[in-house]
Formats: C-alpha cells, sequence, structure tokens
C-alpha cells in the first residue's frame, strides 16, 4: 500500500510538471521505510493487536487484520499483526479471541478523543484481563494521532511513528509525530 502511494505521488508530480520534486519525495519516503525497518531488523518481532474500534467494557473490539495499510507499518516496524488472515480486513473480536491471539502489545487508536482520555478510559478496562501479555507488562500503547489512519504521502513517516511506538514508547504512551 506504500508503494501505491508512492505512485499516486509520482504520478500527480507528473500531471503538474513536478516530476522531480516529487521523485524526490518519492525517494525521502522509501529512505524513511528502510531506516525504521532496518532499525528493528535484528529485534524478535513483537506480536501487535491493533484496535481501531470497542464497545463498552471490551465485550467487542474492532481490529486491524491481515492485508491493511495499519498492518504494514506495524510489520515495517517490527511487529507482526496477531490476527488471523482468514478473519478479514476488520474482524471483530471477543474477549476469548484476545485470550487466545494474546499480544505482546496493544495499540489502541484513540479517534475524536486525546490519548489522556482514551488512556483514561481504557486502561480501567484492560485490566480486567490481567492474563494478557501486554496488559500484565503494561504494554498497551495509544495513538491519538488521526491522520496515522489515513494513508498518504505522510505514511511513510508513520512507519518510524510505529516504531517508536513498539520498541521505544513507555506503558500508556504515544510518541511525537514529527
Amino acid at each position: 500500500m506504500l508503494d501505491d502511494i508512492n505512485r499516486a505521488v509520482e504520478l500527480v508530480g507528473e500531471e503538474l510538471g513536478l516530476k522531480g520534486t516529487a521523485s524526490k519525495l518519492v525517494e525521502e519516503y522509501r529512505a524513511k521505510v528502510v531506516a525504521a525497518r532496518e532499525s528493528v531488523k535484528n529485534e524478535k518481532p513483537k506480536r501487535v493487536l491493533l484496535v481501531v474500534g470497542r464497545s463498552a467494557g471490551l465485550a467487542q473490539l474492532y481490529a486491524a487484520g491481515q492485508d491493511t495499510y495499519l498492518t504494514e507499518l506495524i510489520e515495517l516496524a517490527g511487529g507482526v499483526n496477531v490476527v488471523p488472515a482468514d478473519l478479514g480486513r476488520y474482524p471483530v473480536l471477543n474477549k476469548e479471541a484476545l485470550l487466545r491471539y494474546n499480544p505482546d502489545v496493544i495499540v489502541e487508536f484513540c479517534s475524536g478523543r486525546s490519548v489522556t482520555e482514551c488512556y483514561d478510559e481504557a486502561m480501567s478496562e484492560w485490566k480486567r484481563l490481567p492474563l494478557l501479555d501486554a496488559v500484565d507488562r503494561g504494554d498497551i500503547r495509544f495513538v491519538g494521532e488521526e491522520g496515522v489512519l489515513k494513508p498518504g504521502p505522510r505514511s511513510s513517516g508513520y512507519a518510524e511513528y510505529f516504531r517508536r511506538l513498539l520498541w521505544e514508547t513507555s506503558a500508556g504512551g504515544s510518541p511525537s509525530i514529527d
């Protein structure tokens, strides 16, 4: 999907008569992606659950599955998505599924809320599942930047953002987007 974004930037640049500028941007994007990937290539991949929405009490979780833009970013950052491919791109999961997949890290997107609001609300619910490795270790991260959910020219920078999110951010935190 990131390659599709790069192709779109090149096409738009060509149409606008800015082919050189577009090519330079794509080169910069690719360098960012390679840098993020290279920085974690010797690490054991972290098993990640990407939560894009949920109901109260964690009765239902809406997760990003395989073959999604978000999974591509997580993989570039040294993670693997715990959701099996046969569940589709955005499956609804229950608590039993969470226990079965047992992620190392949970990444929850805080659409429409600040990370602080999301953290305060979500942590009280996540703590009810102490058998999950991510919950036991406090490895739950929150993403408040809505732009991350939208593939586009900034997406290459999001690979680095997710690398920091998985490997450098303290529990409950969210790195800034550069």
